[in-house]
């Protein structure tokens, strides 16, 4: 898990307060990792993580490492869905598209930071399950697509884009989605070495891109878009 040295930053009372010792752990690992923004932490405490995995690794979700979740993909690492979550800055006001949402897990944080949701899984069944969880949950303002990356998703552009898979390089399909002042994080790499990337356009539109971690993830099929 990705560590910032000497980081003695805990989470406050008040958010632990409420939780169970899973979920104060799973705060634990999130802070020490450098991600600081109590929104973020927030949310980690509202979502039920043993939620979005198999009923046989129900007690495992509070422990912070990826777990399978079928169809050959994986529920990311809290800590490191926390980092994505903390460089996409996302607003309250934010639209946001998820391209590889799996079980639907980082789709439930990000509708407790952003206006709306809208998140892309390529395996029918998991794309299935997920939309069945969070309606369990009644997060209102996400909304699951069965399809491959942007080629499924509404055309318009999104305030935010999270790219919960590994790609080559960040897809121009999906920078096209991206308006000024958006952002885009994405894992970039191959399946032995990857780097956690933020994309961001400023007020003219013009893109900046810089990498933070190194991250692993499941590969990304790669979508293609022409956007109207």
């Amino acid at each position: 898990m990705p560590q910032e040295s000497g980081s003695n930053v805990s989470p406050n009372a008040a958010l632990a307060a409420g939780a169970s010792k899973g979920v104060s752990g799973l705060i634990d690992a999130i802070a020490s990792a450098g991600v600081r923004d109590e929104r973020i932490w927030e949310a980690f405490v509202q979502v039920p993580r043993e939620a979005f995995v198999p009923r046989w690794l129900a007690a495992r979700a509070f422990e912070d490492v990826a777990l399978p979740i079928g169809c050959g993909q994986t529920i990311s690492q809290p800590s490191m869905v926390a980092i994505m979550l903390k460089e996409l800055e996302v607003e309250a006001s934010s639209t946001v598209l998820e391209v590889g949402a799996g079980s639907g897990y980082a789709a439930c944080l990000l509708s407790h930071l952003a206006r709306s949701v809208h998140a892309v899984e390529r395996h029918q069944e998991l794309a299935q399950e997920a939309r069945n969880t969070l309606s369990r949950l009644g997060r209102s303002n996400v909304t699951i697509y069965h399809g491959d990356g942007a080629a499924s998703a509404p055309r318009t552009h999104f305030d935010r884009i999270l790219i919960s898979a590994a790609a080559a390089k960040v897809p121009e399909a999906l920078l096209a989605l991206l308006p000024p002042l958006g952002r885009l994080v994405a894992p970039i790499g191959d399946a032995e070495s990857q780097m956690l990337v933020t994309c961001q356009r400023d007020a003219a539109g013009a893109l900046s891109i810089r990498e933070s971690v190194r991250c692993r993830f499941v590969p990304l099929v790669t979508p293609t878009l022409t956007v109207s």
